[in-house]
């Protein structure tokens, strides 16, 4: 019944105040920021970025490597700690350290101008942009972009080829990879083909690459068919018989040695998310600063021209069948593992790239990716105020139903999205201690569109408050996400879902009237169960109690966004699959 337990806390605990952003354990600092600036959680800015800076290492002579903060981090100061701190520090997180890293230091050096840009610490934080980073001011407004989770990509079209990936050294092996082109995929976000002149990938790890668009060049493209190819087999490149080519996957059964390799609808550079039938195995980043892993996303070109798999190019023995050949096309070499960003250039005038080091991970965590550049786009704006007195509301929350688009109020109650793909959206404004509210909203190409809003005030911030005669259930699972689930790495991950999703939440039982119909009667059936289980943690639910927490499962996956699906889903499977292992029980 466990698992439950954890879907419920997943709803009630919405409404316990902590942390909005997930930090590294013992990490003090982000904390601090978000009790100097408490209407700041869960952006941009509440993360290491905010005082943290990437580097860039030399990987080989002449060849230098960009990397984020996260990597720059561990490769400096390292992951036992001995390095030296300072080194992985922007200049607003210097000056703040110099200023006493406690939260009074946070106003005391608000005047300053830590990057030199022109615009006082204050100021960028006011308007979301980096206070330690001069590329990003508040006169920058973000590249058009759109972002798509896994269950936008497998909507659309998918492809799937057999193909040789072939490597310099790292091992050659065919394989079946299922995913979108990535034409298909850029065309989808609103590409402007006409005036598009290459395609960027970006991995979290620093890796990128660049294609081009059409044929002709000397690089991969992405729109166009590849050659097509020829299946090569001989036992002596056979991995499993002492040789350097995997031959393994299922789908190499029944070929042979010259058999044509066809492929419905040709060869084609794909951003894939299967191999072999299963999704791609997240990536992560290793101790040893390396990527392992290859999902959720991968870009994948063929070979521009068809070669059989050559020996390692690091092996003493080359009399072999095929032996290394530098002139061959080794297409493995030139695929992105782990893409959280594609680029479509140029970039319009005036706009900010994605800073694609700085919060890649969070994008791999969520099984997203974001398409940006040279992409048909609008905007939206408008003005919140209270219904009663006409007065603007500050820092609502505004959003989009899809895409990834948010933003907060201004002291006025004005808002803008910019760079929004064409397309129809559900804009949805929340704000403490007030109603959420929503509206339809179509986006058409260099367009503005207005939405304005006036919010009723509610009388209660919390809608579980309101069905609750006293607080001890909301101190239970307060007490419970404070000492035992903050405590563990798998606890703090839990943590870090329900935080992400709180908003969504927090609007759904305003606004569907079921979905809070069933959340206190899941929450009223239960109550025993959690007061009886209060000295052990671990209350049991009985049959009736726990199909009336799996309605209310149910309803939220049906209404819910793809991401809090996806969140929830993901938390039945943590559970069902015991990947959860630390019993979460008080001592």
């Amino acid at each position: 019944m466990k698992k439950y337990v954890f879907v419920l806390l997943m709803v009630f605990g919405f409404f316990a105040s902590a942390q909005a952003a997930y930090h590294h354990e013992g990490e003090a600092d982000a904390p601090r920021f978000v009790e100097a600036y408490p209407e700041l959680e869960g952006t941009k800015l509440d993360g290491c970025a905010l005082c943290h800076t990437g580097g860039e290492y030399e990987k080989k002579p002449g060849k230098f490597v960009e990397v984020g903060n996260c990597q720059w981090c561990h490769m400096t100061y390292g992951y036992d700690g001995s390095g030296n701190i300072t080194e992985t520090l922007n200049p607003y997180g210097k000056d703040y350290k110099d200023a006493g890293r406690s939260v009074s230091a946070f106003s005391s050096i608000e005047s300053e101008d830590s990057d030199e840009d022109g615009y006082t610490n204050i100021v960028e934080i006011n308007a979301l942009s980096y206070p330690g980073d001069a590329n990003d001011d508040p006169t920058k407004i973000p590249a058009p972009r759109v972002t798509y989770t896994l269950k936008d990509i497998e909507s659309l079209s998918h492809h799937i080829q057999f193909m040789l990936m072939n490597t310099h050294r790292s091992g050659d092996f065919y394989v079946e990879y299922e995913g979108v082109t990535i034409l298909d995929l850029l065309e989808d976000a609103g590409m402007i083909k006409d005036t598009t002149t290459a395609v960027s990938v970006y991995a979290p790890d620093g890796y990128s690459y660049t294609y081009e668009l059409n044929t002709g060049g000397e690089y991969y493209y992405i729109d166009g068919t590849y050659p097509q190819a020829q299946y090569y087999y001989d036992s002596e490149a056979d991995l499993s018989l002492g040789g350097w080519c995997d031959y393994s996957a299922l789908s190499c059964t029944g070929r042979s040695n010259g058999d044509t390799i066809t492929v419905d609808g040709g060869l084609k550079l794909i951003l894939a998310y299967k191999r072999d039938g299963a999704y791609l195995e997240t990536g992560i980043l290793s101790e040893e600063n390396k990527l392992e892993g290859e999902g959720p996303y991968r870009s994948v070109p063929p070979q521009m021209v068809p070669s059989p798999p050559d020996q390692l190019a690091t092996a003493e023995n080359q009399d072999v069948i095929w032996p290394f050949n530098d002139e061959e096309d080794h297409n493995a070499g030139f695929s992105a593992r782990t893409v959280v960003a594609i680029r479509v250039e140029p970039l319009p005038e005036g706009t900010t790239d994605f800073n694609w080091y700085q919060g890649g991970w969070d994008y791999v965590d969520d099984q997203e990716v974001i398409i940006y550049g040279n992409i048909a786009s609008g905007s939206i704006e408008g003005v919140v105020t209270d219904q009663t007195t006409g007065d603007p509301v500050d820092k609502a929350a505004v959003s989009t139903n899809k895409g990834g688009y948010t933003t907060l109020t201004d002291a006025t109650g004005g808002f803008s999205l910019s760079g929004l793909k064409v397309d129809t959206y559900t804009l949805s404004v929340s704000a403490s201690g007030y109603q959420s509210a929503s509206q339809s909203v179509t986006v058409t190409n260099d367009s503005t569109e207005t939405a304005n809003f006036t919010l009723s005030q509610s009388s209660s911030q919390c809608p579980i408050e309101s069905v609750l005669s006293d607080n001890n259930a909301l101190t239970l699972l307060r007490n419970y996400r404070d000492n035992v689930l903050m405590q563990d790495t798998s606890g703090r991950r839990y943590v870090r879902y329900y935080y992400e999703n709180a908003a969504e939440m927090v609007f759904l039982l305003f606004s569907n009237n079921e979905i809070r119909e069933k959340m206190v009667e899941a929450l009223g059936v239960i109550m025993p169960s959690i007061e009886n289980g209060k000295k052990r943690m671990e209350p049991a639910f009985t049959k009736v109690q726990t199909a009336k927490i799996e309605n209310l499962i149910e309803e939220l996956k049906k209404v819910g966004s793809p991401r809090l699906q996806r969140a929830i889903c993901q938390f039945e499977n943590d559970f069902v699959k015991g990947s959860f292992k630390k019993e979460f029980v008080l001592p």
